[in-house]
């Protein structure tokens, strides 16, 4: 009998996240009262084909509304499926899995599909970093594409670019400022190319993020700020003492404890991740 080898000493309490994914619909933060899955899950391994179905299930209303002209709708039900395919190749940790690569495939489909309804200009922009390698970023411009303050992104340990902000009800352009967000080291894309969140990577891909901007008429350069989420509390902390041409810092779902909470005493997704 072959005993498949645990990847990280926290595998071994994978039956802990099934019961309490089971039990209570989230793969972290227990105690909050919602769901975070679309339906009951099982257990952890049923949650790519999960959201995956439920990805779909948006994707094909999107495509109705859009062929009827109804673009707002559309936006609307683009914006479910972005998050459902986001959530659906998130759970899966290997390099180059071919049910990971068609899930971010269809993520970067609904994206496009997304900009052509959208209420506002939607950018793909690759800036380079390393190794000939590039940080994927989104870029939501105001309408009349002024110049403007613009804000930095910056995704969580479980996010990519696409987690926020949404193309519907966007606060950035509501409050008159663009917004960019990036796929920093280990998020997103930069997964995909193998770029990690090591040593001081997220700091130099949120500089060459910064230098980039520099370059658009669109962005007033003195107003550039930057906005953290969970883990991008964090990183964002790191950018801006890394690099001090940000005008302004904030961040929400604060991480600034010991590395021994998160790994050790948090959901054991964090650890896998």
């Amino acid at each position: 009998m072959t005993i498949r080898k645990l990847r990280t000493a926290r595998d071994n309490q994978q039956w802990m996240l099934d019961l309490a994914l089971n039990m209570r619909g989230r793969v972290q933060n227990f105690e909050r009262d919602d769901w975070e899955t679309p339906k009951r899950a099982h257990n952890y391994r049923m949650l790519p084909k999960m959201w995956r179905d439920k990805a779909e299930h948006d994707e094909a209303l999107g495509k109705q509304a859009q062929a009827q002209g109804f673009n707002a709708t559309a936006c609307a039900h683009y914006d479910h499926a972005v998050e459902g395919y986001r959530m659906a190749q998130h759970p899966i940790f290997y390099d180059d899995n071919p049910v990971k690569l068609e899930l971010c495939a269809k993520l970067d489909e609904m994206v496009d599909r997304r900009s052509e309804v959208a209420p506002y200009p939607i950018e793909r922009v690759e800036v380079p970093f390393d190794d000939g390698k590039t940080i994927s970023c989104l870029l939501h411009l105001l309408p009349d594409r002024r110049k403007a303050p613009c804000v930095i992104y910056v995704p969580g340990m479980d996010q990519t670019k696409e987690a926020y902000p949404k193309a519907v009800g966007n606060p950035a352009i509501a409050c008159g400022m663009h917004m960019i967000s990036m796929d920093g080291p280990g998020q997103g894309n930069s997964n995909i190319q193998k770029i990690r969140a090591v040593g001081d990577a997220y700091e130099r891909a949120g500089a060459a993020v910064m230098d980039y901007l520099q370059t658009r008429d669109e962005i007033d350069n003195d107003r550039i700020g930057i906005y953290g989420i969970s883990m991008g509390s964090y990183w964002s902390l790191r950018l801006a003492s890394y690099d001090h041409r940000a005008a302004a810092l904030a961040s929400g779902v604060a991480c600034f404890y010991p590395n021994n909470t998160i790994f050790t005493q948090s959901s054991p997704r964090f650890k896998q991740q």
